[in-house]
């Protein structure tokens, strides 16, 4: 898939025997693009995702799309947070995220996690909720990580939430001037390595937090990666 500013693409040449210039012709375009039905006009494309059935969720700044293969075609649904059809928080969604449950976390600016149970189509939410003690620190999510008991969500401005999934207990990491502590609260993205391990993108860097015990190590890769600062 191709996006662009304002339509996604679907290259049809390409697969994985082939290298990316077997896909390129000789006046160095992409062989057998087919647009798909999606008009991004008014909005950008922020992320994409494949579920175990093979669709595609799509999120934009004006909503969430799912693209699916019907009788050879591809066919699209738009969700809305003021349409009928789903409990959506927001339409600016900034990323997506599927875990080993099959369930999507879509990630918004302003309307928290919402969380989608592709078995079932129901809709869940964690949010911000001011002046109460167990909630996120913020509504603005910038990316969701999944381990077997805790949900890692990255805020815009106020660090690192751990959801406990059984107890619904949110512990908050953030940098609080400490050599163990996350360098930046601006999280900008996050991975979980399936090894124990954390890595967390922000606005100063990259950290790695060993998960594995009941105290989390923090290890900052800014330096030791010769990253140049700020980046």
């Amino acid at each position: 898939f191709v996006a662009t500013r304002k339509h996604l693409f679907l290259c049809s040449d390409f697969n994985s025997e082939k290298s990316v210039s077997n896909v390129i012709n000789t006046t160095r375009k992409l062989n057998n693009l087919k647009k798909m039905p999606i008009d991004f006009s008014k909005g950008l494309i922020t992320d994409m995702v494949e579920d175990y059935r093979g669709r595609f969720w799509i999120s934009s700044t004006k909503g969430l799309y799912l693209l699916q293969l019907k009788n050879q075609q591809y066919e699209v649904e738009r969700l809305l947070s003021n349409s009928l059809n789903n409990n959506l928080t927001s339409d600016y969604i900034i990323r997506l995220f599927i875990d080993r449950s099959d369930n999507l976390f879509v990630s918004t600016y302003a309307g928290g996690v919402n969380i989608l149970d592709l078995q079932q189509k129901a809709f869940h939410h964690i949010y911000h909720v001011p002046n109460a003690l167990n909630t996120l620190s913020e509504k603005i999510i910038r990316a969701v990580a999944d381990d077997y008991d805790y949900l890692w969500i990255g805020t815009n401005t106020m660090g690192l939430d751990r959801l406990n999934k059984k107890t619904g207990t949110i512990t908050h990491f953030r940098n609080d001037g400490t050599t163990n502590g996350i360098c930046s609260n601006e999280i900008r993205a996050l991975l979980n390595d399936n090894e124990g391990q954390l890595w967390v993108g922000h606005t100063k860097g990259l950290d790695v937090i060993d998960i594995t015990g009941n105290t989390l190590n923090v290890h900052h890769l800014g330096e030791k990666l010769c990253l140049p600062l700020g980046e």
